[in-house]
């Protein structure tokens, strides 16, 4: 940017006149920091970054768990996947994404098995 001179200062102030003039709100900054005009402008809120959490396991430990027990399945068979090293939810859900991604949706069923310690499954089709 060039620099801020008298001269463009005399420009900017002879402007202003003709703004003030027509009876119009405006604001303006210079490039010295000083402000003309009546216009109030609220500063720019700055954009909130979403931060994810963590993840709870390593990359692709858990699909490739449960693809371990779910690829060879037919229709009509069934399996408990144990627990393991994960909890019980995140489990079930990485089963059913799999499981739906392989079979599609409604061509199989899960359940937390508690007693047992883990997920059934069974594919329907």
């Amino acid at each position: 940017m060039t620099e801020w001179t008298e001269l463009k200062n005399r420009v900017l102030i002879d402007a202003l006149k003709r703004i003030d003039s027509l009876g119009v709100q405006y604001k303006i900054i210079a490039p010295d920091g000083k402000e003309y005009g009546t216009l109030v402008v609220a500063a720019p809120v700055p954009e909130k970054v979403r931060k994810r959490a963590p993840h709870k396991y390593p990359h692709n430990a858990l699909r490739d768990y449960v693809l371990g027990y779910i690829t060879t399945m037919g229709p009509g068979d069934e399996v408990i996947i144990p627990v393991g090293d994960f909890d019980l939810k995140s489990l079930q859900s990485s089963v059913s994404s799999r499981a739906g991604q392989m079979w599609g949706a409604g061509n199989y069923l899960t359940t937390r098995d508690p007693i047992r310690n883990g997920v059934e499954v069974l594919r329907v089709l």
